[in-house]
């Protein structure tokens, strides 16, 4: 009961950081892992971007052969951003699992037990997550905490909602879904993560993708979560046909 508490409050928290509003209310903040042959997530997220040039942005991209200098620098700029200026949003694509970000030899972000890097986040600023990614949304497995269940249940910082997957996926699939949420909030001003979602699974069912992330990307929070969004405008995607 205290955890589910927690989380509710963080809800109204979140809700209630938008009905006063500044400028980090429409920030949103967006992390790539390193590119392989799985992806060019940084890219990927820039194209993203692009569909909302009137929203102020950050991109943190972690460099192709990283080394453990520039995760460090990575993390402590992501928790700068978190935990100082504020994010509405936070987009993070690359690779992932159940409890990392990136590899789990130098993970972007780790809810592991002994390996935990959320002691620095700590802030009253409650966000939302969309993982583009693989597992972080895997709440179902035995005895081992999913990012997603640990940054709900983190008092007042991690999430308000979280949006991922519970099983694997690529990235081209994940862009989909991303460009709709986006597309779903203003195109048809919506104002609520779960009618975003629904569009955003809408138009990928229009494409000829594997079917599976329909089922497998799955919201952590409540859906009828208010997105006040404060800037309206218009992006077009291209209408697929079956």
């Amino acid at each position: 009961l205290p955890e589910a508490l927690a989380i509710v409050d963080k809800m109204i928290e979140y809700e209630q950081n938008q009905a006063d509003p500044t400028q980090w209310h429409q920030q949103i903040l967006f992390v790539a892992d390193d590119d392989d042959a799985a992806g060019a997530f940084c890219a990927r997220n820039q194209s993203t971007g692009q569909l909302l040039p009137n929203l102020p942005q950050q991109h943190l991209c972690l460099p192709a052969g990283s080394a453990p200098p520039d995760l460090a620098d990575l993390q402590a700029a992501m928790y700068q951003t978190l935990n100082v200026d504020g994010a509405w949003v936070l987009n993070y694509r690359g690779h992932g699992s159940i409890q990392y970000w990136g590899g789990d030899g130098l993970p972007l972000l780790s809810v592991a037990e002994g390996n935990n890097s959320l002691g620095a986040w700590v802030n009253d600023k409650p966000t939302i997550i969309l993982s583009a990614d693989c597992l972080d949304g895997h709440f179902a497995w035995p005895g081992v905490d999913s990012i997603s269940e640990t940054l709900l249940r983190l008092p007042h910082a991690g999430t308000a909602a979280h949006w991922s997957s519970t099983g694997l996926g690529l990235d081209q699939e994940h862009t989909i879904l991303h460009n709709g949420f986006y597309a779903g909030l203003q195109q048809t001003d919506t104002m609520r993560i779960g009618d975003a979602i629904l569009y955003a699974k809408s138009v990928y069912a229009q494409t000829q993708m594997h079917p599976s992330p329909l089922y497998s990307f799955t919201l952590q929070g409540d859906p009828a979560l208010l997105l006040l969004w404060a800037v309206h405008e218009s992006i077009f995607l291209p209408t697929i046909m079956k």
